[in-house]
């Protein structure tokens, strides 16, 4: 159909005609976007059945009015608005009564879309967004031929529609609502439909809108007007066209163009008069007439063949879609950056040719080369990486043509040499082949492939001499982003200074001048942007603009890259001296913006993609989980693609292309818009997404690049090869961090020394022994390094380094540890970033049995011996390291004796015991002593004598949040021997006991009415569950220290006590269960309740009520293997925690796996064949299910490491138990032992295994 007037305009004044040109270039170029009130409804076609016409919301009122009051309403009954009718009626007669007025009164059905709404879908509007509830647009589509649409009914068929849509903003006939009439609903929509009205702000933002069918006054314009200023604010808010016939007065029309709405009353143009029909016709008539061809603002053209082709069509075929192609890629007017809404253009006519690739084994030479090149050409035109899909084909072409046989020897590939393909054309086939090479070679240096990216520079070397100019400056730039991806600071400077300097081609010199501000010269930058600005000015001097637009999209780069340079320069000047540079080239700017070389509105539609927070495509509730347990990954896909990441990618892109880092020194530029990309790209790109967070600078974005996930999916060879690569980077770069500023960050070393560190803590867990030696060797370097302050995440490496060797582990890498510096700095900063390494060693007395004996050089202890009578920070760090040493018997009865003396040679008058250490009291009772000393006569002292943190007796009304980690209480736990629960310790006297317990009573009755406080979350916590924390000690006291020393002849006032206090405390929510259990001989009565609540405990969904009911069982099996009995009651109990693991209920079950292992360790004589085989079946089905690459999995990958952890030591510990048995080892159990086993587990799973060699 025809819809163009060549005598377009002749009928139009000149005043509306500005107008509709200004909207006809929009729409043209991609940046209209249309809304269809009701009143465009009225064209449609009425059926030959009816009589009813489409109401205007006067005549909607009046029904409402009807509906009401019974009769229709006289001039002196005027009501305010059909909205508030509306309002009404629902609340008269309810929801359902007022949408079946609106479907009998709207005759939807009972017309026929017209010519005017077909032509109207006709246009390329971006999106059509409509307030109406009839499917007139919709059935409209069958007769569109030029386009199809998506329809977006409701906000959540948003996230996978592709442009161009229509969009139902209102609900629609006859069921999608809800539909938006009263004053409720549209109180209400900016919430409950935010997507809609974000939709139609991006769109306003991006595009300009016009509207059609709406009143003045009509309620949905008022609405939408009223909401998009809410969100953009008056002054910020674009143009607005409303299009149609209008009868408004002076004051209404001032209003409107304060609110930015542009009005085009059409009825002014001749032939027009009162017809809005023909108004519509003349708007869409003269807007299809106004598509011009061979302008390049709106480049690329349509191309017919590209829109035709299927993946089903024969080569022949795609061989002219590639001519076609070529005629595009020849009319590219030369922007630097092709504008976002010629990006949209292209890569729509371009993304669905991808399918073809899987045939080009089909095709004959030179086709399927010329092919890949086109289509290359628009993938980086559209600021696309190639996709892992791809490059297998990228790779194969390049290989089956040699263009230099003269250099290259390759038997078997297609060269000018052969006389089967002389004719081929070769010069052409040449610069395709050297260009495709260039994307290869970034492509491999942006996944971290360095052997593949080295024989591609290897090639281009051999080429050097022969290359044009444009491409040795863009190898030289692809060389400089290789040495700072591979982050070799020193091997970056080399690179530039090998960059041969080239005036002609400017853009490529600002380019190296970002490169060489990034790593700290900015003075050199300046010098070098401010040549390329002029050089390109003096160019465009001799060169008018025309359709090609190269410099001028040159030049407005070139000003941004250098104005950024120069608020480096000057980023500690006067306020006036900032502004000065920043109005410096505005002005131009606002010139250039004519020709789409706006370079702030492409950073502008980024920051707004990549600023918030990435969106969650599966839903589920986010709950970030930290890293510690308590790139071979998937790749992006353009067919369904991540469109996030696919931003993400093209803003990476961007920024390379037109050569502007991210930070110089403290200033940066599209920061947040770069932390965004790093966290949409790490899924699938995590080497670049490192890379780009290294450049950014940022330590909080390390998370989004290397979690759990992403680990668990590297096997150990790739962890090993970052390890290497991330420690020669720091070696690399330690002259740079030693004259770098940690506080301005004014080098790219003090970046790399920030980040790094936390970097490498996160792949100790799943590297190499090699591997972590190497991490070791580097660590105890930096702790001796004399710029060890410029280091940041040394603390979490230190830790986390530690926790991933095995107890045997740690005890045979004793004497590493010994070489570390003990840090007697008064610096803060190293106090805190650098903990002593002893702290983090988890090994007990029993790992000797295992290893062979360590010898520690007597030099060192008799240095650390003396540092114990030293200064108290040496001494507290060298009598950790020695009671270390002296736990695992690498102390002689002499150097024992020597250590007593200086430990004891310091001690606190107050409470007798040592001072100037970071021992709890109990440590006490486990070091040596000399023989004129009683540390356990002075722990008892110090207890007993001791204050309980009681809140009611402090001066202070302040209240200390201590999370329940409070001294005395934890000593008292500690220090209290209890087997199997504590192996050390003091026997506490019955009368001893009444006394803590007198303690706990008076603690208990002072202090519990905090628990009744409010519990609003403050960013403290709340007090009510500060003192739940606290009180749940006195749980663990009673079952430790009190229990066992009292009996059924303690007495009546001893037992109410107790009593009392399990009351009490259970009513306030407290867990009591393991204190009643540990109490069961005193009280002596029948035990049916207690089992019964311990069920009840375990069914609950509340953690700490099932660890408190697994402790209590534990209690009672101490109690039952004290007195080598075993009830029916206890079984049945025990049979019930076998079951929990059978089925693996989620809710507690790591915390029952660590009972069951308990009590294979240490009451084995209660597993029974039965809760065996319940046993081994759940450890059967975790064997896959706690796999972090489960992908059916709906737990958190830090969960489900928890439970993989615990799963294996429960397996660890039946294979003690089967093999010292000396029984066959069940299947399911070998199975763990492989999984503990595999190099590429966890390190924390791993080392649950500690089967000796």
């Amino acid at each position: 159909m025809n819809y163009i007037n060549e005598n377009r305009g002749s009928k139009i004044p000149e005043e509306i005609m500005f107008y509709l040109n200004e909207i006809a270039e929009r729409l043209w170029s991609g940046h209209a976007a249309i809304m269809v009130g009701s009143g465009f409804s009225k064209n449609a076609k009425k059926s030959e059945s009816t009589n009813k016409n489409f109401p205007d919301w006067a005549q909607l009122g009046d029904i409402f009015y009807e509906k009401i009051y019974g009769k229709k309403p006289n001039e002196k009954q005027r009501y305010l608005n059909a909205l508030k009718l509306a309002d009404e009626i629902q609340a008269a007669f309810g929801r359902p009564i007022l949408d079946q007025i609106l479907r009998s009164h709207i005759p939807d059905k009972e017309y026929e879309p017209s010519e005017l709404h077909v032509k109207l879908l006709e246009l390329p509007w971006t999106d059509v967004f409509t307030t109406n509830y009839d499917t007139l647009l919709e059935r409209s589509c069958s007769n569109v031929i030029s386009q199809k649409f998506d329809v977006v009914i409701c906000k959540e068929d948003l996230v996978y529609s592709e442009k161009p849509r229509i969009i139902k903003l209102h609900g629609s006939f006859p069921s999608d609502r809800p539909f938006v009439i009263t004053e409720e609903d549209y109180r209400k929509y900016p919430k409950d439909f935010a997507p809609f009205v974000n939709t139609v702000q991006q769109a306003l933002l991006e595009n300009t809108l016009c509207l059609v069918g709406f009143s003045g006054d009509d309620p949905n314009f008022l609405q939408w007007i009223g909401w998009i200023q809410d969100n953009l604010g008056r002054e910020n808010s674009p143009k607005i066209y409303m299009i149609g016939i209008f009868n408004l007065s002076h004051a209404q029309k001032k209003l409107l163009e304060q609110r930015n709405i542009v009005l085009l009353d059409l009825s002014v143009c001749e032939d027009v008069k009162d017809s809005h029909v023909q108004a519509l016709n003349l708007f869409l008539d003269f807007l299809f007439s106004a598509k011009k061809a061979g302008d390049n603002l709106n480049w690329p053209k349509m191309e017919p063949l590209t829109s035709r082709l299927s993946s089903e069509d024969s080569v022949e075929e795609m061989a002219l879609v590639v001519k076609e192609w070529r005629v595009t890629r020849e009319s590219y007017p030369n922007w630097t950056i092709l504008p976002k809404d010629r990006r949209n253009v292209l890569w729509l006519s371009t993304k669905h040719i991808m399918s073809f690739f899987y045939r080009l084994s089909e095709a004959d030479a030179p086709f399927d080369i010329q092919f890949l090149y086109e289509y290359n050409w628009r993938l980086e035109k559209c600021l696309y990486p190639i996709t892992d899909q791809h490059i297998k084909s990228y790779e194969m072409i390049l290989n089956r043509y040699n263009p230099f046989p003269d250099i290259f020897s390759k038997d078997q590939a297609i060269d000018p040499s052969k006389v089967d393909y002389i004719s081929l054309p070769w010069q052409e086939i040449k610069r395709y082949w050297l260009e495709i090479q260039f994307s290869v070679m970034r492509y491999y240096r942006e996944e971290g492939m360095f052997d593949k990216w080295n024989s591609v520079n290897d090639i281009f070397q051999e080429l050097y001499k022969s290359l044009l100019p444009e491409f040795v400056a863009r190898l030289h730039y692809e060389r400089c982003l290789f040495a700072l991806f591979s982050l070799k600071i020193t091997e970056l400077k080399i690179r530039l200074k090998e960059w041969p300097t080239n005036h002609s081609l400017p853009m490529w010199e600002a380019k190296r001048a970002g490169l060489i501000a990034e790593i700290g010269d900015i003075e050199a930058a300046q010098k070098l942007l401010e040549y390329s600005l002029n050089n390109i000015r003096k160019r465009l001097n001799l060169s008018p603009i025309s359709n090609n637009y190269l410099l001028i999209s040159q030049e407005s780069y070139v000003m941004q890259l250098l104005q950024f340079v120069n608020m480096a320069a000057y980023g500690q000047s006067a306020e006036e001296d900032i502004d000065k540079i920043k109005d410096r080239f505005s002005e131009r700017w606002n010139i250039l913006k004519q020709y789409k070389c706006d370079p702030w509105n492409e950073q502008e539609l980024f920051n707004n993609r990549l600023e918030s927070p990435p969106t969650v495509l599966y839903g589920g509730k986010a709950i970030k989980k930290e890293f510690d347990i308590g790139r071979i990954s998937q790749k992006i896909n353009f067919g369904r693609a991540d469109e996030e990441a696919l931003t993400a990618y093209s803003y990476l892109r961007y920024r390379e292309e037109v050569g502007i880092p991210f930070r110089i020194g403290t200033v940066t530029f599209g920061l947040k818009a770069a932390k965004g990309a790093v966290k949409r790209i790490a899924k699938y790109s995590s080497f670049w997404a490192f890379v780009l967070l290294v450049r950014i600078g940022d330590t909080k974005v390390v998370d989004a690049v290397f979690d759990r996930e992403s680990i668990a999916k590297l096997d150990v060879s790739y962890v090993d090869f970052l390890i290497d690569y991330y420690l020669a980077a720091i070696e690399n770069a330690l002259p740079e961090i030693s004259f770098g500023n940690v506080f301005i960050k004014d080098n790219f070393g003090v970046l790399l020394s920030s980040i790094l560190p936390d970097v490498l803590s996160r792949l100790c867990v799943k590297c190499s022994d090699n591997a972590r030696s190497k991490i070791l060797a580097f660590l105890a370097q930096i702790y001796s390094f004399d710029q060890k302050h410029k280091f940041q995440g040394i603390y979490k490496l230190t830790e986390r380094l530690i926790s991933s060797y095995s107890e045997k582990q740690q005890y045979e890498l004793l004497p590493k540890f010994l070489e570390f510096p003990i840090q007697s700095t008064d610096n803060d900063i190293i106090r805190r970033e650098f903990p002593e390494p002893f702290l983090f060693l988890t090994f007990s007395k029993e790992v000797r049995h295992d290893c062979d004996t360590i010898n520690i050089d007597h030099s060192v202890i008799d240095k650390l011996i003396n540092s114990v009578v030293g200064k108290p920070a040496v001494r507290e760090i060298a009598a950790n390291r020695l009671g270390k040493l002296y736990e695992v018997d690498l102390l002689n009865d002499e150097q024992s004796k020597e250590f007593a003396d200086a430990l004891w040679s310091q001690k606190d008058p107050e409470s007798g015991l040592p001072s100037h250490t970071s021992f709890y009291k109990d440590v006490f009772l486990n070091l040596p002593y000399p023989a004129s000393e009683k540390p356990d006569m002075l722990f008892k002292g110090n207890i007993l004598n001791g204050c309980l943190p009681i809140q009611k007796k402090r001066q202070s009304s302040g209240i200390s949040l201590t999370r329940g980690d409070i001294p005395i209480v934890i000593e008292i736990e500690r220090g209290s021997k209890r087997l199997p629960f504590n192996k050390t310790g003091v026997i506490w006297t019955e009368n001893e006991a009444n006394t803590i317990l007198k303690k706990l009573l008076e603690w208990w009755d002072s202090d519990k009415q905090y628990l009744k406080r409010d519990r609003e979350e403050y960013w403290f916590g709340s007090i009510s569950d500060e003192f739940r924390s606290r009180f749940r000690h006195l749980v663990i006291i009673i079952a430790l220290a009190i229990a066992p020393q009292l009996s059924d002849s303690s007495s009546k006032i001893t037992k109410e006590s107790l009593l009392r206090l399990f009351k009490e405390v259970s009513d306030h929510n407290i867990p009591v269960l393991r204190a009643r259990a540990a109490c069961a001989l005193i009280f002596n009565k029948d035990m049916s309740d207690m089992y019964n609540d311990i069920l009840s405990a375990l069914s609950s969904k509340d953690n700490s009520c099932i660890v408190d009911a697994l402790n209590a069982i534990l209690e009672l099996l101490a109690i039952e293997g004290e007195s080598n009995a075993s009830s029916d009651s206890m079984d049945k109990i025990l049979r019930h925690l076998s079951q929990m693991i059978l089925w693996r209920r989620h809710d507690g079950l790591v915390s029952v796996i660590n009972t069951m292992a308990f009590i294979t360790m240490n009451f084995p004589r209660f597993l029974n064949e039965q809760l065996l085989s319940d046993v081994l079946i759940g450890l059967q089905y975790l064997c896959d299910e706690s796999n972090p690459s489960n992908e059916n999995s709906e737990m958190d990958v830090a969960d489900l490491l928890s439970l993989r952890r615990s799963a294996a030591n429960l397996a660890f510990r039946l294979f003690q138990f089967y093999t010292e048995k000396n029984v066959i080892v069940p299947q399911t159990i070998l199975q763990w032992r492989g999984i503990c086993l595999d190099e590429n587990e966890f390190t924390e799973i791993k080392n649950q295994w500690r089967e000796s060699n």
